[in-house]
């Protein structure tokens, strides 16, 4: 037979269900939910690190730090399309540079120049 063992909650000992993740009498934490590993919230995880690179880094952490091999395996594809994201704008960033300077006429830039550009 399977023992059940008792739990209290640490600020007010009110008994509390080993399922609950707050305290039902005062509200303080018990234990995080776990990350959703859901389809759907991986498509919204890679869409937002991809469109906001830096930004995916935050649930990247969260997600590493979980015990989870299917949560560590989302934080590292979130890393790589993060990184993937970046190197990306790099590219985009340097060709765009390199456009513009070729399509500036030569025998303008002391225009340019005189006119503060």
């Amino acid at each position: 037979m399977e023992s059940i063992q008792v739990q209290f909650c640490p600020k007010c000992q009110t008994k509390v269900e080993q399922t609950d993740f707050f305290c039902p009498s005062c509200g303080v934490k018990l234990k995080e939910k776990p990350l959703s590993q859901t389809i759907l919230r991986q498509v919204y995880l890679y869409f937002f690190s991809f469109f906001f690179a830096p930004l995916g880094l935050y649930h990247a952490v969260k997600y590493l730090k979980d015990p989870s091999p299917k949560s560590k395996k989302i934080g590292v594809a979130i890393i790589s399309i993060t990184i993937l994201s970046i190197l990306l704008m790099i590219y985009l960033y340097s060709s765009l540079m390199s456009k513009i300077t070729q399509s500036i006429d030569p025998t303008l830039v002391p225009t340019y120049n005189e006119l503060g550009l």
